[in-house]
């Protein structure tokens, strides 16, 4: 049997730890170390993900998770005393303290507000902070390595570059930790090499899923086509059914055959069981004695498990059997023993075992795979064929075939592509801290629906009188409607939220605050049924943060294709400065929502819906100024006040106010998926080690094409119908005439032809 070290892990603290020890020390994978992965629902990345969102914290996940933790525990009355933190016994005592209830706050306390003291006697920012020192902990690509890949605080090296190992990722669209196992695919690829050099064994398939639901057919309110199943396989396991004929056919099979066994270059040979020679004798009948296995025993590992199945037999079983009184050899030689009609083990099928099928995953297999969600259900004859498909890519999200479009809100309610000509006036809401809007479907584990009766998670439908009155027809609430649609959209990526707001609270005319705003984009079914689709929020105090999430710091780069990962290990975005807003100002909120492969059928509406807060999900914001470098947390209605500038505030309900104009614009950018269509990228760096050069820009008459490595490229030039204008081949420098072009926009595409690597430019001809 070939040994290696695999790892299978799905999210638990289990698969967070196996991330963080194959990026603690180099993993060098011509050795004897970690061959492949499968994390199922599982980052590297958390801060932005799991913690908070444009500074927003995501309350029952966070605290709910670390509760969990420590509750899980042994109970604090089981015994009467534990002084020992290195034991097994995982008590509150542990922490120093007397319960706990106690200890999990204080647990909460330093992932999100505690401040702790820097050499200079100054105090750090509190853990919700971007730059606090808790995100090295958080993170994988902020705990920096030296140049051996091992940890240090000095160390100027990214700890991927430590992680050689090929990892097939699955996720799902409302899965908690979508965003951020996409941002540590993307590192993996950029930075994890194999023992040949390859970056195409970093893959990721991404389902209509939510934590619980993976490989599942339904999640929420939705149950999806069969085809759900085509990359996973159909396979039902449970406590008491494992149909091991079907989980040998899956691909995760296939992935581990395929690292272990099946690599180009290396013949490792086929893993097998071997049943060691047994030199004992065992009683066969009276006076007859056997020894079984008499010498060792090769065996595939289809043939063993068929026979462990009870489906197959074993053949050519070596045997010696003797009679007992002289001790006289009777048979000695090889056997069958048939199939035993029944599996050794409880639960098993009882099903024939075939051969796991060999797949080149390197050549074969798309780097990204996802579940394009469509209509379902809808009683519409045009809608049959419409989304409801397996979508492969080489990135995410896609470079290509998107054309971002805004759709534009109004004051009246309206959702259209034309922006406001004249000054529309206000929408306005008031927004409670003590009385928030409820949680309704999304990207959720732990969260529950308002009666506590299941799990809130998934495109649930909002208007289920169960719902409505808590998150859709009730005050505090904005919604904008579109006009049926009249073929179908697509959209694919990560939509762009850009909103005008005000807030005063109440009774007071000035000063400086803080508010949080919710954007949640549903699917309006032509029998007006409502599904939730995709969401985002942004807090006012990080709204340069979120900005430069979108677009860059100070908008070096365009948004509408910077997927991941950002830059190399010191961030610059990470040290943007949180601030408050003035009462009654009006600011522009700019903020990406979540990842999303969604299709509106025909006679479907876009609805958006815009608030204040979205709680349990997400902590309700009170409407208080905030110190520099905190944090406060709490609860609606806890009672808890807080202390601002020697004043202490109690939490306040604010007037919020949505303003329309032709110069405040509200829209929700959608990365609409066009066949056809290039995007206009300033930089494709997802993915690139290269970088390229583009002299004279604009130009009017001979253009340059410099390369920062030495290499083979193909360069392909497309206008901004997506034609393409020029293709051609060439070294590390390139020179092309366009005095005869049309004038206008030009992209830029350079591939590396050994490691695949894109770089693009946006190119003016004049």
């Amino acid at each position: 049997m070939v040994h290696e070290i695999i790892g299978l892990f799905g999210a638990s603290a289990l698969g967070y730890n196996q991330y963080q020890a194959m990026a603690a020390h180099h993993n060098d994978s011509i050795r004897n170390a970690v061959k492949c992965m499968t994390p199922i629902v599982c980052p590297g990345e958390f801060y932005k993900s799991t913690g908070f969102q444009n500074g927003v914290l995501r309350d029952r996940l966070v605290t709910g998770w670390i509760k969990g933790q420590i509750f899980t525990g042994t109970e604090d009355d089981s015994i009467p005393y534990d002084d020992d933190i290195q034991n097994s016994l995982h008590t509150s005592f542990d922490y120093g303290l007397n319960n706990k209830f106690d200890a999990a706050n204080e647990a909460i306390d330093h992932f999100v507000s505690r401040r702790y003291p820097k050499a200079d006697g100054s105090l750090d920012v509190a853990g919700y902070y971007p730059n606090s020192r808790g995100r090295a902990d958080m993170d994988i690509s902020r705990a920096p390595v030296n140049a051996a890949g091992e940890g240090d605080a000095n160390g100027t090296y990214n700890r991927y570059k430590n992680m050689e190992v090929p990892t097939y990722n699955i996720s799902g669209w409302w899965d908690i930790f979508i965003d951020g196992q996409l941002e540590t695919w993307a590192y993996m690829r950029k930075y994890a090499k194999d023992s040949l050099g390859n970056r195409d064994l970093q893959k990721i398939v991404i389902g209509p899923w939510a934590h619980q639901t993976i490989a599942s057919r339904t999640t929420g309110d939705i149950t999806y086509p069969a085809n759900v199943m085509d990359v996973v396989g159909n396979i039902d396991v449970t406590e008491d059914n494992l149909p091991i004929s079907e989980v040998l056919q899956s691909e995760v099979i296939s992935w581990f055959r395929y690292n272990l066994n099946n690599v180009p270059g290396m013949d490792l040979g086929k893993p097998k069981f071997r049943l060691h020679a047994n030199g004992e004798w065992q009683e066969l009948a009276p006076l007859l004695e056997i020894q079984i296995p008499s010498e060792n025993f090769d065996i595939s590992f289809e043939e063993m498990l068929s026979f462990m199945n009870g489906a197959g037999g074993l053949k050519d079983f070596p045997i010696i059997v003797r009679e007992t009184i002289f001790n006289g050899t009777v048979y000695d030689g090889p056997i069958t023993i048939p199939a035993l009609g029944t599996p050794l083990i409880d639960g098993l099928d009882g099903q024939p075992i075939q051969p796991i099928p060999n797949v080149d995953f390197k050549n074969d297999i798309p780097n990204v795979r996802f579940y394009v969600v469509g209509p379902n259900g809808d009683g519409e004859p045009a809608n049959d064929n419409v989304g409801n498909y397996w979508f492969s890519s080489d990135s995410f999200p896609l470079l290509d075939n998107i054309a971002w479009t805004k759709k534009y809100m109004h004051q009246n309610g309206t959702l259209n592509n034309t922006a406001p000509v004249t000054d529309e006036g206000y929408s306005i809401y008031v927004h409670d801290p003590d009385d928030p809007i409820r949680t309704i479907g999304g990207a959720n584990m732990i969260v529950k629906d308002p009666q506590g009766d299941r799990d809130s998670q998934g495109q649930m439908e909002l208007t289920n009188p169960l719902y409505a009155p808590y998150s859709l027809n009730r005050p505090g609430i904005v919604s904008f409607e579109t006009g049926p649609i009249q073929d179908s959209l697509c959209i694919i990526g990560f939509p762009v939220a850009n909103l005008w707001a005000k807030t005063n609270p109440g009774g007071i005319t000035s000063g400086p605050t803080d508010t949080d705003f919710f954007v949640r984009i549903l699917d309006v079914y032509p029998d007006g049924r409502e599904y939730f689709v995709v969401e985002g929020c942004v807090n006012a105090r990080a709204r340069e943060y979120a900005r430069a999430l979108v677009k860059g710091k100070n908008g070096m780069f365009d948004y509408h294709n910077k997927g991941f990962p950002r830059d190399e290990m010191e961030d610059s975005l990470d040290y943007i400065p949180f601030s408050n807003i003035d009462i009654g100002g009006l600011y522009e909120y700019k903020f990406r929502l979540l990842p999303i492969a969604y299709t509106w059928g025909k006679n479907h509406k876009m609805k958006v819906l815009i608030s204040s807060s979205n709680y349990n999900r997400y902590q309700v914001n009170p409407n208080l100024p905030i110190e520099e470098g905190e944090f406060f947390r709490r609860k609606p209605g806890d009672g808890q006040t807080y202390m601002y500038q020697g004043k202490e505030m109690a939490p306040r309900v604010a007037v919020q106010r949505i303003a329309f104009s032709n110069s405040n614009q509200n829209y929700i950018d959608l990365p609409i998926y066009s066949p056809g269509t290039m995007t206009s990228t300033l930089e494709i760096a997802s993915v690139s080690e290269i970088d390229a050069f583009v002299y004279p820009n604009p130009a009017t008459d001979q253009i340059s094409v410099f390369l920062s490595k030495n290499g083979t490229y193909l360069l392909t030039v497309y206008n901004l119908h997506g034609q393409v204008v020029v293709s051609k081949s060439f070294r590390d420098q390139t020179n092309l005439t366009v005095a005869e072009w049309d004038a206008g926009l030009y992209i830029f595409r350079i591939t590396d032809k050994f490691s695949n690597a894109v770089v693009a430019r946006k190119v003016s001809v004049e």
